[in-house]
């Protein structure tokens, strides 16, 4: 019998990941600012990282090794703002601390303390935004290219932003992906929005942390 060829061992990876993934997320299961309403969202997320998660471990991705800067880290808890009581956005959801999002009440105490806005912002900042950078885009970035994406994906879905991740890794124009962002979220927000990702694209252009 001949050994299983490589095809057949990522797409073996790559069920066996989505089943980890929908295994740990199934019961802690979030939703960004810019979701949709389509239940079926989160199961597109969970593929997109069991199919991504699988590649890495073949071939890394430069953005791999990479850590936020000190420099993002102040000015993304600038951009998000504290809130130590609950916030209801235009779009269902519910926030607080340092942007820590659920459409779920249930997950979003009425108050927190400081040290619990910056736990939620410790795990946020891995699991809500550097790990899908480090996952999705596969060409080399500059230091404030990776903060900027970042910064750009604590504020999205999963699925959202691996829009921005692909058309950084296709050479397109970021910054039109960027202003068009702005309409995928409800038109209540969306003055925030555009503010945010007009920030973010200074960032990533000119380095500017601001």
């Amino acid at each position: 019998m001949n050994a299983p060829g490589p095809l057949y061992l990522i797409a073996a990876g790559t069920l066996a990941a989505a089943a980890y993934v929908w295994w740990t997320n199934s019961q802690a299961a979030t939703s960004n600012p810019d979701n949709s309403a389509d239940p079926l969202a989160s199961l597109g997320d969970m593929m997109d990282e069991a199919t991504a998660t699988v590649m890495n471990m073949v071939n890394p991705t430069p953005a791999s090794g990479m850590t936020v800067s000190d420099a993002e880290v102040s000015a993304l808890k600038q951009r998000e703002g504290l809130r130590l009581t609950r916030y209801a956005l235009g779009d269902g959801g519910y926030t607080i601390g340092y942007g820590h999002y659920s459409t779920n009440l249930a997950d979003i105490p009425a108050t927190c303390t400081q040290a619990q806005a910056d736990a939620w912002f410790a795990d946020d900042l891995e699991n809500r935004a550097t790990k899908w950078v480090r996952l999705y885009v596969t060409v080399p970035l500059s230091q404030n290219q990776f903060d900027a994406l970042v910064d750009v994906a604590y504020n999205m879905s999963p699925r959202g932003f691996k829009r921005f991740a692909d058309a950084v890794n296709a050479g397109q124009g970021i910054d039109d992906i960027a202003q068009a962002s702005v309409a995928w979220v409800d038109p209540s927000l969306q003055n925030g929005i555009q503010n945010r990702r007009n920030a973010e694209m200074n960032e990533f252009d000119n380095g500017v942390y601001s």
